[in-house]
């Protein structure tokens, strides 16, 4: 099979020469091999000549010897191990000179900026230099969107939003009560600013309580797919500057994620969470509400958190524990289950 790189939706500016990569990427090149000619990128078990790959898990090391890529991005280690008639570049962390060199091969087509005449813009808007505005997109009163911003198809803007620049919001979302920082992707069908899931107990049964805060995001955060973010109930609901959170995400109201966090797929924050600066949630991740996730902490797919967790925590299972412990715990379970197994057969 081709590589289905090889398709109209990516298109490549190559021939490079391997030598203009490795500048591109900050890598060092390793041989004589500067001259050979690059068109693209594949895997390492994939990857044709003319091709770029590159190794970031050790397992799949030994394709090196039988690959067909033109070269290779490695690290300082994988380096000493390779074949020598592989062309090389060498870069401490692979996986980042990997996305500088699709961003390099692969740009952004630049299109033009166009304002469709079927949108719905209030008088009130104020709209920046270069912005696009598609088909049957409404902009509410006194919104503000920066330059270079792009608002997809069928996309509604709630009164009085505020956009940074170089936003890129997908189709068919919604977004209300909501200031957006500059570098924002919001991805299609993202809920921002809806009303929390508040009510108050009472004798005649459940009274819905008016959510008055608003939902504040950074710069540079990206926001997946079909993900919902509610507005605080007083207080904001913030997402810090650097964050990226995958599809399908649910984020309470009054929610704070820090910096240069990672929230993956269906994940559920509960309302007044705390996340603190650079924390990873793997898929799944549970969060009861009015807990505080410390700095730098690391919770694995599938867990659900019951209590605080302290910075620097790593941790899995439901409710949640030290990643130790909850190894420990699935071995017990494993050899207990064994042995009954041997009990009956006996």
């Amino acid at each position: 099979m081709d590589n289905m790189l090889n398709h109209k939706f990516f298109k490549s500016i190559g021939p490079v020469s391997l030598e203009a990569v490795a500048q591109k990427i900050g890598a060092k090149l390793k041989g004589n091999s500067g001259n050979i000619e690059i068109i693209g990128v594949g895997t390492i078990e994939s990857a044709k000549q003319g091709e770029i790959a590159f190794l970031t898990n050790a397992k799949y090391s030994k394709h090196l010897l039988t690959t067909n890529a033109s070269a290779c991005i490695v690290d300082e280690a994988a380096a000493q191990f390779t074949p020598n008639n592989l062309a090389l570049l060498v870069h401490p962390n692979p996986h980042e000179a990997y996305a500088l060199l699709v961003d390099f091969l692969y740009p952004d087509e630049k299109v033009a900026s166009v304002i469709s005449e079927k949108a719905s813009i209030a008088k009130t808007a104020k709209i920046g230099k270069n912005v696009s505005i598609a088909d049957f997109a409404v902009i509410g009163e006194e919104v503000t969107i920066g330059d270079n911003s792009k608002i997809g198809p069928n996309c509604y803007i709630g009164n009085s939003v505020e956009i940074g620049e170089n936003a890129e919001i997908y189709s068919n979302c919604t977004i209300t009560f909501t200031k957006i920082g500059n570098n924002v992707t919001i991805k299609p069908g993202a809920r921002i600013g809806q009303d929390g899931f508040g009510f108050a107990k009472t004798s005649k049964g459940l009274i819905k309580v008016k959510q008055l805060g608003m939902v504040i995001i950074g710069n540079h955060v990206e926001i997946g797919a079909n993900t919902c973010i509610d507005r605080g109930a007083i207080e904001d609901t913030i997402i810090g500057d650097g964050s990226k959170i995958d599809n399908a995400v649910q984020i309470g109201h009054n929610t704070i994620i820090g910096k240069s966090c990672i929230v993956c797929g269906q994940v559920g924050l509960a309302g007044s969470t705390k996340v603190e600066d650079f924390v990873m949630l793997g898929g799944q991740v549970g969060v009861a509400g009015h807990l505080n996730i410390g700095a730098g902490s690391m919770i694995a797919a599938g867990s659900g958190i019951m209590s605080d967790v302290p910075a620097k925590s790593i941790m899995g299972g439901s409710p949640a524990t030290t990643i130790r412990d909850w190894h420990k715990a699935n071995a017990m379970l494993r050899r207990l289950i064994k042995r009954d197994k041997v009990g009956k057969n006996e």
